[in-house]
């Protein structure tokens, strides 16, 4: 699990990043490991998202469907999975969650995403700028 993310007060959350290993895989096993990486090896699952105003399936603007657009990532990210570098891997994606790019997003975060307001105590909060429900930080449905 990641820290909670905030990319230009923009709060994310924390983040799950969790890898799906085939049980019949032995980590033991250069074959398997050079195949892990297919077919989405791993998926990044929002905890406390913060949707996307334009497209519900994006909670963080490198993440749709929870799969992560790796961008430059993608070559690191797939040599630490066929190597079994699994310290690596995890490290990498989370370096990339915590990383905006305007140029290459799902959804740009000044275009999408509630902006945080500080409050007089110095505490921060997702600014309500659509109307939600009483469930946190999800739009109510029909908007």
């Amino acid at each position: 699990m990641t820290e909670p993310i905030t990319l230009e007060d923009v709060y994310l959350g924390p983040f799950r990043i969790q890898l799906e290993l085939n049980k019949d895989i032995r980590l033991s096993s250069v074959e398997a490991l050079s195949e892990l990486y297919q077919g989405g090896a791993y998926h990044v699952i929002a905890l406390e998202p913060n949707l996307a105003a334009t497209d519900a399936s994006v909670n963080h603007p490198h993440v749709s469907n929870e799969r992560l657009c790796e961008g430059d990532g993608y070559a690191p990210i797939r040599a630490a999975l066929e190597q079994g570098r699994l310290c690596d891997f995890f490290t990498l994606v989370r370096s990339i969650l915590n990383t905006y790019s305007p140029d290459s997003p799902y959804v740009r975060l000044d275009d999408g995403f509630d902006k945080l307001t500080i409050m007089r105590n110095g505490s921060k909060i997702p600014s309500l700028s659509r109307e939600w429900d009483s469930t946190p930080l999800r739009p109510r449905s029909g908007l």
